[in-house]
C-alpha cells in the first residue's frame, strides 16, 4: 500500500499559446476551412455525435493545412496556427508568422488577421 504525502486533486488545468487565428466553431471562417479540407461541416442543430464529429473535422483541417488547432474552454472558439515550440532553428519570427498567415490566406483571403492567442482555465 502506498501513502501519498501531498496535495491530491481531481481538478485539472489547461493552457495554450498559439500564433494564428481564432474562429467560431459554427462561423463562416470555420465553414471555409471545412470546405477547403473537402469535408462537410457539422450540423449545429443536431446534438447527435456532434462532439466526435467536430473533433474529427478539426483534426483533418489542421492536418490538411499543416497547422495545429487548439480549442477554447468550452470548444466554442477554435484557434488554428502554430505553437512557439514549432519555430525552427533557422526561422525568424517574421518567417514563422508569415508561414501561418500564408496558409490561412490561401483559404480565407488576404485579409485574414493573425495574432498571438493564449488561454488558460482551471476545472475545479
Amino acid at each position: 500500500m502506498k501513502i501519498r504525502m501531498g496535495f491530491v486533486s481531481n481538478s485539472s488545468s489547461s493552457s495554450f499559446l498559439i500564433y494564428g487565428m481564432a474562429c467560431d466553431s459554427y462561423g463562416e471562417e470555420f465553414n471555409k476551412l471545412v470546405a477547403s479540407a473537402g469535408l462537410v461541416p457539422p450540423n449545429e442543430d443536431s446534438d447527435e455525435d456532434y462532439d466526435e464529429d467536430i473533433c474529427s473535422i478539426v483534426e483533418k483541417i489542421a492536418e490538411k493545412l499543416g497547422l495545429e488547432c487548439e480549442s477554447g474552454y468550452e470548444e466554442e472558439t477554435l484557434y488554428f496556427g502554430r505553437k512557439p515550440q514549432s519555430l525552427k532553428d533557422d526561422e525568424t519570427g517574421a518567417q514563422f508568422k508569415e508561414s501561418v498567415r500564408g496558409v490561412l490566406a490561401k483559404v480565407l483571403g488576404d485579409d485574414v488577421k493573425c495574432s498571438w492567442h493564449e488561454e488558460a482555465w482551471y476545472d475545479g
